[in-house]
């Protein structure tokens, strides 16, 4: 499956150019096993892994800034914490912790985010829509990361902010 364009998902297109210039960063627990993923970059390290623990599909999700709106860091946290327990639930292991990281410095932070092996496109897809994302990073051992864009759904309810969601600048 090739990554949809921004013009048949109405992402606009500074934020499909910022998900495809991001490093999608994880580390194991104790830091040995570090990636950086990009969009359409094969990952050795990757496929390693995922053949070491008899796995065929991955994905990369976050639950930070549901709709491209930036929320408060506890809200933020909030919302990680469940999605966590979901991937849990879904028979996702291991789960690596990891960071969402833009290639240019901009007030968009990093997001707390994870990479869940073992964890196939629609439940990637089922659960980037609870929490509200736009879009999640999946793929296969031997493919490269793809960008799959979501429909829109709400957001999965948290707390009340204590500071108001800012649009990606």
């Amino acid at each position: 499956m090739a990554w949809r364009s921004e013009k048949k998902t109405g992402v606009a297109p500074a934020l499909h150019a910022a998900f495809m210039a991001t490093s999608y960063c994880a580390e194991s627990e104790d830091g040995a096993l570090q990636l950086a993923l990009m969009v359409g970059v094969s990952d050795a390290t990757l496929d390693a892994l995922l053949a070491r623990e008899g796995q065929e599909r991955w994905a990369y999700l976050t639950a930070w800034n549901p709709g491209a709106r930036q929320g408060s860091d506890e809200d933020n946290a909030r919302r990680n914490r469940a999605l966590f327990l979901d991937l849990l639930k879904a028979g996702a292991r291991p789960i690596l912790s990891g960071r969402g990281i833009p290639e240019q410095p901009s007030e968009w932070p990093p997001e707390a985010s994870y990479l869940a092996v073992g964890l196939d496109v629609a439940t990637a897809r089922q659960l980037g829509q609870r929490y509200g994302q736009v879009a999640v990073l999946v793929g296969r051992r031997g493919g490269v990361p793809e960008l799959l864009y979501l429909d829109a759904a709400p957001p999965q309810p948290a707390a009340p902010a204590s500071a108001p969601a800012r649009p990606i600048p």
